[in-house]
């Protein structure tokens, strides 16, 4: 296909027939954005000039969309269902998992939560300190069933040396000095909320 002879009509085509098809807006924006690569590369091959690319790409623009994100609130009962779960068993991962849902609850993102240095953090006065988008700074004061489960963890990863507060922990129940992901966070609760 001579990309470089397609007309503005047929790309502004193309870009409607991803929308009549109903694909989600990052697919559609995927295949838009492969083609504009497309272009570009034709242009800097000499097959395009400057005024056709400009306008290829303008029929070509993202398709604009807003959802809200996936997810569901729990409800209070089913918190403290997971939290008795969580204490019931006695191992490192649960001990672990306990902090990581008690600092979620807290208004941490996944993500946040995952970047969590062992200095953020103040076993005093519970006061943890986030370092979040454009390295903006706030604080989160831990108090009750949230501070006593990060003081568990705490106790239970005090002699390891990685400075990450999250850490991993193997099946056999190890604790492991390396830091977690946002996505490993993420099994967590999905695993802990099944």
């Amino acid at each position: 296909l001579p990309f470089h002879q397609l007309r503005v009509e047929r790309l502004a085509e193309v870009r409607a027939t991803l929308i009549r098809r109903g694909l989600a807006p990052a697919t559609s924006n995927r295949c838009l954005n492969a083609l504009r690569g497309v272009l570009t590369q034709c242009w800097q091959q000499g097959l395009l000039d400057g005024e056709s690319l400009a306008r290829a790409k303008s029929a070509l623009k993202s398709i604009k969309s807003s959802s809200l994100p996936v997810g569901r609130h729990i409800p209070k009962m089913e918190m403290s269902r997971l939290f008795q779960s969580i204490a019931r068993t006695r191992n490192p991962a649960a001990t672990r998992d306990a902090a990581i849902m008690a600092l979620l609850c807290c208004g941490l993102r996944r993500a946040e939560v995952a970047g969590l240095k062992a200095s953020d953090y103040d076993r005093s006065n519970g006061r943890l300190v986030l370092v979040g988008k454009r390295a903006k700074q706030r604080q989160v004061w831990l108090v009750g069933g949230a501070k006593a489960a990060l003081d568990a963890w705490m106790n239970l990863r005090a002699e390891m040396e990685c400075d990450s507060l999250i850490l991993q922990v193997n099946k056999a129940g190890t604790v492991l000095p390396l830091g977690v992901t946002p996505q490993a966070i993420y099994l967590v609760v999905q695993r802990r909320t099944a």
